[in-house]
């Protein structure tokens, strides 16, 4: 990685643009902000009332069953802020799709687990955003490339 002097940081020129560290920043900039935007379109459509960042929790609590909330703030995609996800989890609990509970052997701790409702709800809408979303973006990519681009992003 280059390291720029302060009077190359600010700086923006076409050099700069296609230095390898911007290229590769913008490129997956790029695919996020589509695969996002092609995932906001899926829940849009299909009148789901979930956000993005909701279905992220969702999708998260389907897989692992049920989770702390601290988990999930580790492993969901686009959600950093403990608040955030508080509200997230609240709204998600409110549309049935999920329930908090105290967990079983720490009576401090809570866990966040998928309803009946929210399981139907993934079943539902997931092969529509595997089609719109992910498809598209997988579709470039061999299984061994996706599986690199996998442990390359998963360093972030």
């Amino acid at each position: 990685m280059q390291d720029y002097g302060p009077d190359q940081q600010d700086s923006l020129s076409d050099e700069r643009l296609g230095q390898v560290e911007m290229a590769a920043f913008l490129s997956v900039m790029r695919a996020a902000t589509r695969s996002i935007s092609d995932g906001e379109k899926v829940l849009r459509d299909n009148e789901s009332g979930l956000s993005l960042k909701e279905w992220d929790v969702l999708v998260f609590v389907f897989v692992a069953g049920s989770a702390r909330p601290s988990q999930l703030l580790r492993r969901t995609a686009l959600t950093r802020s403990p608040q955030t996800l508080s509200s997230l989890i609240d709204r998600l609990e409110t549309k049935g799709l999920v329930a908090r509970a105290r967990h079983t052997t720490d009576g401090r701790g809570v866990l966040v687990s998928i309803t009946d409702r929210g399981r139907r709800t993934v079943d539902t809408l997931f092969p529509l955003i595997a089609r719109r979303a992910v498809a598209p973006f997988s579709a470039h990519f061999t299984d061994a490339e996706m599986t690199t681009i996998t442990s390359l992003l998963g360093r972030l």
